[in-house]
């Protein structure tokens, strides 16, 4: 718990720091740890809060669609975690577009995984096996991306570069 408490008054002066600085995305990440760190200790309505205020701030910047879709997630999680599973559906199928906006196939993966447990939780079968399904093919694609990122930062594949290009 001490550890915990020094990291999240590190946030908090990187949060004052940035605030000072005036650097938008950064504010926001900062308040989305500050969620982060508040919902490991079990203070849901207050990781809310501060997930809603990152939201808020990520939701007027260009280019954050991924972030906006990891706030919008981890609201989802909060959802969940208190039983309140039709918002928690709600926000991650809000989640689920903004990951699929940003082209973000391991943060639509985790997306339809949270579909998948919160339909589990209603003991809706038929709409957790549809969007199992859709998981299993994100992971796939997930595969492939680490495969063909673990190829190019092989030896023998750079020696092959010259003759390919």
């Amino acid at each position: 718990m001490g550890e915990h408490n020094k990291a999240a008054e590190n946030v908090q002066q990187a949060y004052l720091f940035y605030l000072k600085k005036g650097k938008k995305k950064s504010i926001g990440t900062a308040v989305y740890t500050l969620g982060v760190s508040n919902e490991r200790l079990g203070n849901y309505a207050v990781a809310a809060e501060k997930y809603f205020e990152a939201l808020h701030i990520f939701e007027k910047l260009p280019g954050t669609d991924r972030l906006t879709g990891n706030s919008l997630s981890a609201i989802a999680v909060i959802y969940f975690l208190q039983r309140d599973y039709t918002k928690s559906l709600d926000y991650s199928f809000k989640a689920l577009a903004k990951q699929e906006a940003a082209k973000n196939i391991m943060g639509i993966a985790n997306e339809y995984v949270a579909i998948v447990n919160t339909y589990n939780e209603l003991h809706d079968s038929a709409n957790a096996i549809r969007y199992n399904l859709q998981a299993l093919e994100m992971e796939k694609k997930m595969v492939q991306t680490i495969t063909l990122f673990n190829l190019i930062q092989t030896d023998h594949f750079k020696l092959l570069m010259p003759v390919i290009g």
